[in-house]
């Protein structure tokens, strides 16, 4: 059976989002109108994500989509890479534990947030008053949930809360994610920092449903309830307190792009294909029949006895057996109605697909395969994959960008309540995690012999502390894989030492098996050897002349 005549091709998301493009985006004016254009979009992803596509009675939406796309009704996501996907760049982005401090773990082991040396001895405390800040916002949980997301959706918002409610002793600063489908609409600078947003949704309260609406700049937050205006609060950053986080910019100057939306008409193929090889199997088992042969008699057997050899079957009919037709026609055979089906040929188209998303998604099986090799150092398997490593790389800037916005922020408003007495009890006294914003900026001083020291000064460290360089922070550079060491003895030790020695000699006097280890295909060897084998034909000729000595 020729399944692709079955399959429409489906409608890619990407066409969709090109079509929400259209829309005249500039990051530095409202985008309402594409935020609103997008919200659907976003909404099948998230269906995938959580295994819940094609479910018509999770979502109506659904029975559009498999009309649209001559997808089957009963249609399921039995093969759904959307969460494995996402989720690898949660696990490989940011490994480590996570402390409270910031600091590595006295094995070595290095923060979820790995912070560079340089900028520990340069402001110890500010990096402190950050993971302060982040252990608040619950990052050891958060953090996984926003590169997933950021992922999934190519895009995440991450608002700053300034917590003045309550005793004193339960205010802070911390950060929050906040749902895309509650931004209405934002603004960014040409180097993507926000300078106004507007967050609107329905919800409750204990006055009735309303129409919420919260709209921030950087000076001042405004309150609506049913788009009546019912306070204004001048906070008074000079920033606005918020981070747009993309994973990798393609086209759009404001949204990231998804990683995995461009696979999704692919896995309706997969899909597909399997709802109807499922649905024949299940036809297969109470197939109609034709009989054919003379004389026949046909027999329900529910359960057989053996007799003597040529002996006839005694036909029981016992509860609960298993149900046989048998058919003792002369000549007799019988044909189902439906007709040959190509289980082969659609498990191989099936395969097809699944290697192309495979491609387009390599980080779903670039554990596997390197589980399947053995001792394999960092740079090494590094080699193999550098097409993970490429987007790795990017999405890594970019998220890193985004968090050392976020503990900037963090740092600056805490620092400033700490300082303002925003947060001071009756007595003026601090709670010990409160007190960690109470720091000074330092300076960086060299001494006539070269050496740098980092010196505090009297300024303490407040909402203009950015500006003056003085909360400056970074996060390391981590590699796709962190490099193994290979054990002493091993194949892959050998092959090490042999580069290592390969740099110095060449490949002068290597055998076959040597260059093996060291990894070259069967053709370099061959042309390797080859050209060996001249150059020793020539040194041996010119030794029996005498023009060189042995």
């Amino acid at each position: 059976m020729a399944f692709e005549g079955t399959l429409s091709t489906a409608r890619t998301l990407g066409g969709a989002l090109r079509k929400s493009d259209a829309i005249v985006e500039s990051p530095e004016t409202s985008v309402a109108a594409v935020f609103a254009a997008r919200r659907q979009q976003w909404t099948v992803l998230e269906s995938w994500a959580d295994n819940r596509a094609y479910d018509e009675n999770d979502w109506a939406y659904w029975e559009d989509y498999k009309r649209s796309n001559n997808l089957p009704k009963w249609i399921r996501p039995v093969y759904n890479p959307v969460q494995r996907a996402v989720d690898w760049y949660a696990g490989h982005l940011y490994r480590g534990t996570w402390t409270e401090d910031g600091r590595s773990l006295p094995d070595g082991t290095p923060n979820l947030i790995p912070v560079p040396d340089d900028v520990w001895q340069a402001r110890p405390l500010v990096v402190e008053a950050a993971f302060q800040a982040l252990t608040w916002s619950n990052f050891r949980s958060v953090l996984p949930a926003l590169i997933a997301r950021t992922q999934l959706l190519g895009s995440q918002f991450v608002e700053i809360h300034d917590d003045l409610s309550g005793p004193p002793e339960r205010r802070k600063v911390t950060a929050e994610v906040i749902p895309l489908w509650q931004v209405a609409d934002i603004a960014l600078n040409s180097r993507g920092d926000v300078k106004r947003y507007v967050l609107a949704y329905t919800t409750n309260d204990d006055r009735g449903s309303y129409a919420f609406r919260k709209e921030v700049d950087n000076q001042t937050t405004r309150w609506y309830r049913d788009d009546k205006l019912e306070r204004t609060d001048r906070h008074g950053y000079g920033f606005c307190p918020g981070v747009w986080v993309v994973s990798r910019l393609r086209g759009s100057r404001l949204f990231g792009v998804s990683l995995v939306a461009s696979v999704l008409p692919k896995l309706d193929r997969i899909n597909a294909i399997a709802a109807f090889v499922e649905a024949r199997l299940a036809r297969t088992l109470n197939e109609p029949r034709v009989f054919y042969g003379a004389n026949g008699k046909l027999q329900v057997i529910t359960e057989t006895r053996p007799t003597t050899p040529g002996g006839t079957a005694t036909v029981e009919a016992t509860e609960g057996g298993t149900r046989i037709l048998h058919w003792n026609g002369e000549n007799g055979r019988s044909d189902g109605l439906l007709g040959a089906m190509d289980f082969a040929g659609a498990e191989a188209r099936m395969a097809a697909i699944v290697a192309e998303v495979e491609s387009d998604l390599p980080e779903i099986v670039m554990d596997q395969e390197l589980r399947g090799m053995s001792q394999v150092t960092g740079p090494g398997a590094e080699a193999m994959i550098g097409d993970v490593r490429a987007r790795f790389d990017e999405t890594m800037g970019n998220l890193d960008a985004a968090l050392v916005k976020i503990m900037q922020m963090l740092v600056s408003i805490g620092c400033h309540r700490a300082n303002n007495g925003a947060w001071d009890d009756d007595s003026g006294n601090l709670t010990r995690a409160q007190a960690m914003f109470r720091i000074i900026e330092t300076v960086k001083v060299t001494g006539v012999d070269g050496k740098v020291t980092w010196d505090p000064t009297s300024v303490p460290v407040g909402l203009d502390s950015y500006g003056r360089g003085a909360i400056d922070l970074a996060i390391t550079k981590r590699a796709l894989l962190d490099e193994i060491a290979p054990v002493e003895g091993s194949e892959e030790y050998e092959r090490v030492q042999l580069m290592k020695l390969n740099r110095i000699v060449g490949y002068a006097g290597l055998s076959r098996k040597q260059l093996e280890i060291m990894g070259e295909d069967d053709d370099t060897i061959t042309a390797l050897l080859k050209d060996q084998a001249a150059r020793d034909a020539v040194a041996e000729t010119l030794f029996n002349r005498g023009t060189i000595q042995p």
